[in-house]
């Protein structure tokens, strides 16, 4: 039995049930209780315990058909807080940014981290100093899947979650030859990282069945079935990492910000206060990558789930005279935008705006018929708004085109406290 050299390994950390892990964090009462967090609106379930899946609550099942869960099994379901969510990820990533310089921040619960140097056998009780720190310090559970390559570290990581509940459980590593070609016989191929529905019938139709069938095919043929992508993720399965890590996020080439309402609504002026409020949302993504939109969008559109009303959907584009960050111009142009697309009479669902032609500040050219002044005072009164909201916490200031009347905005009647980002949430001890 041979174990493959540990002077490269990655990581993949995954925060279990991150939702409903960080809700039982500020609310004991919760745990071993079936929990789900609920999507916008309170729509469906996106985050469940394990108690709440033993129930056959899948992802994306509505709520409001389980109110007999409700009733006999004492379900609890929260409002989703990503604030509170969010502040939670970055105390969770930069806590994993201690055990290793080479990181990447993969979506808000997952984070792949690179370890060269390492003697053999000692990755294994590293990666449970790294769940034991982020309990102790966060408290929250996580798995660790450890592998040759970033498609390895994802198979492992699925692996260690049927082990999270055992004393020294949570980890699991495909390093050892024996270990890495047991788990490759059983492990499905449409469980592979980066491999689709579709793209698994494909191997299905051609007898790969298991990770292991995958990585002996023939490559030509997988590249024919699942183009360059599939290529890489063969020999990543192979042990040759082909999917670098990206130590820094790429930038948005387009930035959307929309939800749904939650009533409905059909007043232009409501529709232009929601129209605001996410362009607002949109301008901060965007100043926070440091880039300029050459391009504003706007879109409307009925609930199609209602039979019983007028369907409506419309979009709207228009190209700026020079790319801008400037939230006076990006509200005023979607505003303006919403309005040419706005019919009376109608009974409106959801509104959302987009930026897109995304290009950085040092490569922005001005415009040559612009007034200078006029864009030293914009860039002067978003860099003040920008400061101010992120020192007071979000819309202590906003454009006056946002109102104040947020009775639009969509329903989320089980949301608990913003417990780390809000003075008068933080919980006091007694």
């Amino acid at each position: 039995m041979s174990t493959a050299k540990a002077d490269r390994a990655f990581f993949l950390i995954d925060a279990d049930c991150f939702y409903v892990s960080v809700e039982r964090l500020f609310d004991p009462s919760l745990k071993n209780k079936p929990v789900i967090v609920l999507s916008n609106n309170d729509g469906c379930a996106v985050s469940r315990s394990d108690e709440a899946k033993a129930l056959g609550i899948k992802v994306g099942d509505p709520y409001h058909k389980m109110k007999e869960l409700v009733r006999k099994h004492g379900l609890v379901a929260r409002s989703s807080n990503y604030n509170l969510y969010g502040d939670m990820s970055s105390r969770v990533m930069r806590t994993l940014a201690e055990f290793s310089p080479l990181q990447e921040i993969y979506s808000i619960d997952e984070c792949f981290l690179e370890l060269t140097g390492f003697q053999e056998g000692t990755l294994e009780t590293y990666a449970q100093k790294i769940r034991h720190t982020i309990a102790k310090e966060l408290g929250l559970p996580v798995c660790v899947g450890i592998g040759q390559t970033k498609a390895q570290a994802k198979m492992a990581n699925r692996l260690a979650k049927a082990t999270k509940h055992d004393v020294n459980g949570g980890v699991f590593s495909l390093l050892n030859d024996h270990v890495r070609e047991e788990a490759f016989q059983s492990f499905e191929v449409g469980h592979i990282w980066g491999v689709g529905r579709q793209s698994a019938a494909k191997l299905r139709s051609h007898g790969i069945i298991t990770a292991a069938q995958l990585r002996d095919a023939d490559e030509a043929m997988v590249q024919k079935l699942l183009t360059i992508v599939g290529s890489r993720i063969q020999a990543e399965l192979k042990g040759k990492a082909s999917i670098p890590l990206e130590l820094i996020p790429p930038d948005r080439k387009q930035i959307l910000s929309s939800k749904q309402f939650g009533r409905p609504v059909f007043k232009l002026q409501e529709l232009e206060e929601a129209c605001a409020t996410y362009m607002s949302r949109a301008v901060e993504k965007l100043r926070g990558q440091g880039g300029r939109a050459a391009v504003v969008g706007v879109f409307v559109e009925t609930n199609k789930h209602k039979s019983s009303i007028t369907q409506y959907r419309q979009d709207r584009a228009t190209e700026l005279p020079s790319p801008t960050a400037s939230i006076i111009v990006l509200v005023a142009e979607a505003i303006k935008l919403l309005r040419s697309i706005y019919r009376e009479g109608i009974e409106y669902k959801k509104v959302g705006v987009f930026l897109s032609d995304i290009s950085s500040q040092n490569s922005t050219q001005g415009d040559l018929f612009g007034d200078p002044e006029t864009e030293k005072r914009d860039e002067k009164i978003s860099s003040l708004m920008d400061a101010l909201n992120k020192k007071m916490g979000r819309d202590v200031i906003r454009v006056g085109a946002a109102g104040t009347d947020d009775s639009w905005k969509m329903n989320c009647g089980l949301k608990s406290r913003h417990f780390t980002t809000e003075w008068n949430d933080i919980l006091k001890a007694k």
